[in-house]
């Protein structure tokens, strides 16, 4: 081998490691070409994860521990980063307080039920038979350190009481299944050597027989006679050393009778419970699916108001898929809705539609706000506005006024309400419900524009108040007055010359201001609310003397 051949193997090996670095290059290129702004996103907050940066530091700060990672160089916009360590930074925080969080409830937990339980075993070997009465128990260990690992006397106190009303309640049903023995033996003793506690023994234990019998065989739900239970019993515990146990066969027999008994009228309430909850889950059902049946009807055939509740009511009985289950199709007694939750249903439809009439009817007039003013009566200044009778004509004010209400209105009673609203008392129509449908609904736009007037009364009253308490002049002169005069501030109905003078340089200092001028129509309660926004204003002035 010359040297030519060696210095020709050196050359291709040095171009092959720079095509196979050029290779790599361009798959991670394509690599990260392919990932989606999510997968980026997520592996940049694992690179900050996995940094260990400091949540409470800053970006610029933080920055030179991971500018050299390559997940750095995925997301190229320099606020998206700072966004991203922001978010991982927030994350980072909320899990260190939930970790301090969990360690001191784990803490505090166990330390209460450490507390408890040598305070429980205080109770349970100190307290006495019988046992003795808070009083007595407090007086008698209110140096002890059992006593004291419980901080709070109160939790002591309780928790004592507590105790006593369980022993309480574990001696009356001891007692209550003694009597239960007494009577289940009948007079019958064939064993005269035995005693009292033996025998509540023997009864108990053979109570639990048959109790483990029942939940094999199910012996309450057993329609047969007595006899063919007991036969049952004879036959599948006659070795049972519990059934041995009673050794009169009487004793036997009236036992089993008392415990089957009490065991099907146990099953009996827990069928009947049961019943009574899936009773109840129906009728909710029930009474809901009607009501978004009857709801659903409203929305598709009622779309005025005017009528009342009974009429609405007789209209919608017509339809079909009325409930037949519902008021008034149903019996009283069978109805999943009564007549009251059919009219609650009614009227919270009309108060539906009043509402939605109420909104497009006010922001008809702040649209057409600047051809009327606050100060102008319903007729003739705005009413023409809705009916349009003297601009584009009655075609136009008819579409006005189905847009403000909603719906469109049907031609007899849009030509009644023409004829209302210019004063022709003399009906085209001779149908009662029509004029009344007419003249319910000229009342109403009357009735709303009265109280969009006082809306917007109050709206500006408001802007009023915030033009007193936002002008800085009006509020050093409030103050200079304070501090000339104190007494003022606990005595203003003393100083009414006073208030007056300021009055009138207020007003001065608001001549010019727009919130002000536009109260001109109705001075008098301009006035006095003017009046009144001085007087808090001296009475919260912090620069009293005082």
């Amino acid at each position: 081998m010359t040297e030519d051949d060696i210095a020709w193997m050196l050359e291709q090996m040095n171009g092959g490691d720079e095509n196979e670095e050029g290779i790599d290059v361009a798959d991670d290129h394509v690599e990260a070409s392919k990932m989606g702004q999510e997968e980026k996103c997520d592996l940049f907050k694992e690179m900050l994860r996995e940094k260990n940066v400091n949540p409470f530091g800053s970006y610029d700060t933080e920055e030179l521990k991971f500018i050299d990672d390559d997940r750095y160089k995925l997301i190229e916009s320099d606020q998206e980063r700072r966004g991203l360590f922001d978010l991982v930074c927030k994350e980072l925080i909320k899990e260190k307080k939930d970790k301090s969080t969990m360690r001191e409830v784990k803490a505090k937990g166990a330390k209460i039920d450490t507390e408890m339980d040598i305070y429980e075993q205080l109770m349970r070997s100190e307290s006495g038979d019988p046992p003795m009465s808070w009083p007595k128990f407090c007086q008698k260990f209110r140096t002890d350190a059992r006593f004291l690992s419980v901080k709070s006397s109160l939790k002591r106190q309780s928790r004592y009481e507590g105790y006593l009303r369980k022993l309480n309640k574990v001696k009356k049903r001891q007692q209550k299944e003694k009597e239960l023995s007494k009577e289940v033996k009948g007079g019958e003793d064939e064993d005269d050597g035995e005693t009292k506690d033996s025998e509540e023994k023997e009864y108990e234990s053979f109570i639990e027989m048959l109790k483990d019998l029942n939940e094999d065989y199910k012996l309450t739900k057993m329609r047969e006679t007595f006899d063919t239970c007991w036969d049952l019993v004879c036959r599948k515990c006659g070795y049972d050393i519990r059934f041995l146990s009673v050794k009169s066969e009487a004793k036997r027999k009236n036992t089993e009778l008392l415990a089957l008994e009490r065991l099907k009228n146990k099953r009996r309430l827990d069928q009947q419970r049961a019943m009574g909850d899936a009773s109840s889950e129906r009728k909710k059902l029930m009474r809901s699916t009607a009501e978004k049946t009857l709801t659903s009807l409203l929305n598709d055939y009622v779309f005025h108001a005017e009528a009342t509740d009974t009429e609405i009511i007789d209209f919608l009985t017509k339809k079909r898929g009325y409930p037949q289950d519902v008021y008034p199709l149903a019996d009283s007694y069978e109805c999943t809705l009564d007549k009251s939750d059919v009219v609650r249903l009614v009227q919270r439809h009309k108060d539906n539609i009043w509402n939605k009439r109420g909104a497009r009817l006010s922001a008809f007039l702040r649209e057409n706000s600047h051809k009327f003013h606050l100060k102008d009566d319903w007729q003739p200044n705005v009413s023409d506005l809705i009916f349009d009778s003297t601009q584009q004509g009655p075609s136009y004010g008819k579409s006005i006024i189905s847009s403000i209400l909603g719906n469109t209105l049907p031609e007899p009673v849009l030509t009644r309400l023409y004829e209302l609203y210019n004063n022709k008392p003399q009906a085209s129509t001779t149908d009662p419900d029509i004029d009344k449908f007419a003249s319910e609904i000229l009342y109403w736009f009357e009735k709303s524009f009265i109280q969009y007037k006082k809306a917007e009364v109050e709206h500006l009253l408001k802007e009023l108040s915030t033009a007193v308490v936002s002008n800085n002049f009006v509020q050093h002169i409030v103050s200079q007055e304070v501090l000339s005069n104190p007494t003022i501030q606990t005595e203003p109905q003393n100083h009414t010359q006073v208030i007056d003078s300021l009055y009138t340089r207020i007003v001065d200092t608001l001549k010019s201001d727009s919130r002000y001028m536009a109260l001109d129509f109705i001075e008098a309660e301009r006035s006095s609310t003017l009046k009144s926004l001085i007087v808090s204003s001296i009475k919260s002035n912090k620069n009293s003397l005082f």
